[in-house]
């Protein structure tokens, strides 16, 4: 595609003569539309995948051949519950022309507006466990005790699949029967990766089942006690400070520190309790970042790497992390010299004293806590993703997977627990390429499957990145989760 445009009768420029006949303009109206123009500084700025998806309407590809591009090139496959995405694999299975499918698109656009996904998590601003597990049940089918994702996409791409191989009847016809299939199929589609969402909420479940069973199973042991002693059935908060760091994300410790509870009255409480996004997403970020990653440039402090020894790239990064951190106005202007003299210092005076991340939790100051990963943009990522308005990355969900793995380990059903063949499934069914070991970060998350000491691994691998100026793989890899659904409305 960023090859120079073929001259003459070449399949691309028929393609544009023919969107120039048909919109009586040589004006592109889409990123699509770009992308058939040949127009190669503006094919450049073009997300890759959408190139690609151009490539196949060019190449008169099938739904397969673009989907093999795609897979290949670290890009998600097409997906059929997707009104755009489904009209595609329409259109190339059908051998329509990339004018042919702007004129299906436009006869199927009133039936888009109705498409309202049944998330079944609250549209509020506060979710609860009891929404997730709702969205989660809503979404599974049972199979001896377990909850097993239903197959709603691969019976839409089959639908699809026959739809296209029947009717000869020319476009016009094509056009009913595309608008037929969305009517009788409007309750399936989703304006976000429904598998995904769900995998990614399935983990999630566990984990707050995990924090919900160990303060229950503490009451349980409690009340056992008292009831020996003095017949008593109620019982009151834990002291132990891991349960309650674990019950912070449930806005409901007042409730529960307030007055003694029956079993039944506490797991009432945390079912209902709204969840704190902000304290699942810090508990997540310290998975990862707590130490050393807390700040990459500590790492450097620690081997006692003087700023100013390093070579220019890695000047250049530091002095620049620098800043992000910082965010400060006054050194926004400093240079990159001043920036790394002043980090020497700091340097110089952490000589002799004691780390400031093996400092007890209470007596750090409020900077010191600042983590690698602060702000609020994390949380409000889960939210998105929760409610349905946000499609996860590939690398945002493969960490939070590996998280879940670790922490919610002994509620995971053993058929479902996190090894490389299940994520390879939980990938493909997502629409996202399977685990490739010669790729950096699938290398490091295979190892970090296989290893013994996770741990360890996860230091080297952070210490190696940052003496080379870089960012751990998973530093704010959400910020590359888009909407889908926002995307295509742009594109056409």
């Amino acid at each position: 595609m960023n090859k120079k445009a073929p001259q003459g009768d070449a399949p691309l420029d028929l393609l544009y003569a023919e969107l120039v006949r048909a919109t009586g303009s040589d004006k592109e109206n889409s990123i699509l539309d770009i992308c058939i123009s040949g127009k190669q500084k503006e094919i450049a700025s073009v997300p890759l995948r959408y190139r690609l998806i151009a490539l196949g309407f060019v190449k008169k590809l099938s739904p397969e051949e673009v989907n093999d591009r795609l897979l290949e090139n670290g890009c998600p496959r097409l997906y059929a519950r997707s009104f755009w995405e489904a009209s595609v694999i329409y259109a190339l299975r059908k051998g329509l022309s990339y004018v042919q499918w702007k004129d299906l698109l436009a006869q199927c656009e009133d039936l888009r507006a109705k498409i309202v996904p049944d998330t079944r998590i609250s549209s509020s601003k506060s979710i609860s466990l009891s929404d997730i597990r709702a969205y989660v049940e809503g979404n599974s089918s049972e199979k001896a005790g377990l909850n097993a994702t239903m197959h709603v996409t691969k019976e839409i791409e089959k639908e699809l699949a026959a739809l296209a191989s029947g009717n000869e009847g020319g476009q016009d016809s094509g056009q009913a029967e595309f608008l037929e299939f969305l009517r009788s199929n409007i309750e399936s589609f989703s304006t976000v990766r429904e598998k995904a969402r769900y995998y990614f909420c399935k983990y999630l479940l566990h984990d707050l089942e995990r924090r919900k069973r160990a303060y229950l199973d503490y009451m349980e042991k409690e009340l056992a006690r008292k009831k020996a002693r003095n017949g008593k059935n109620t019982a009151g908060f834990p002291s132990d400070p891991v349960l309650i760091q674990d019950l912070h994300v449930f806005h409901s410790l007042s409730s529960l520190e307030r007055k003694q509870r029956t079993i039944e009255e506490a797991d009432e409480i945390l079912e209902n309790a709204f969840l704190s996004m902000r304290k699942i997403y810090k508990s997540y970020s310290n998975f990862y970042f707590d130490y050393p990653f807390r700040n990459w440039k500590m790492i450097l402090a620690e081997n006692g790497t003087d700023p100013l020894a390093l070579d220019p790239d890695q000047k250049k990064a530091l002095a620049d992390a620098v800043r992000r951190e910082e965010n400060k106005k006054k050194s926004k202007h400093d240079s990159d010299a001043d920036l790394l003299a002043r980090l020497q210092k700091e340097f110089q005076d952490l000589e002799g004293q004691e780390p400031k991340n093996q400092m007890p939790e209470d007596q750090r100051s409020e900077e010191e806590k600042t983590s690698y990963q602060s702000g609020r943009q994390g949380e409000h990522f889960l939210r998105k993703v929760l409610r349905g308005t946000l499609d996860l990355d590939r690398t945002t969900l493969l960490s939070f997977l590996l998280y879940f793995r670790t922490t919610a380990m002994s509620e995971i059903p053993e058929a479902h627990r996190i090894d490389k063949e299940r994520l390879n499934v939980i990938l493909e069914g997502s629409g996202f390429p399977v685990l490739d070991p010669a790729l950096p970060f699938d290398r490091f998350v295979c190892d970090f499957l296989e290893s013994r000491d996770p741990w360890d691994l996860l230091a080297e691998e952070a210490e190696q990145m940052a003496l080379s100026g870089k960012n751990f793989y998973l530093h704010r890899a959400w910020l590359h989760s888009v909407s889908m659904e926002r995307e295509w409305g742009e594109m056409t």
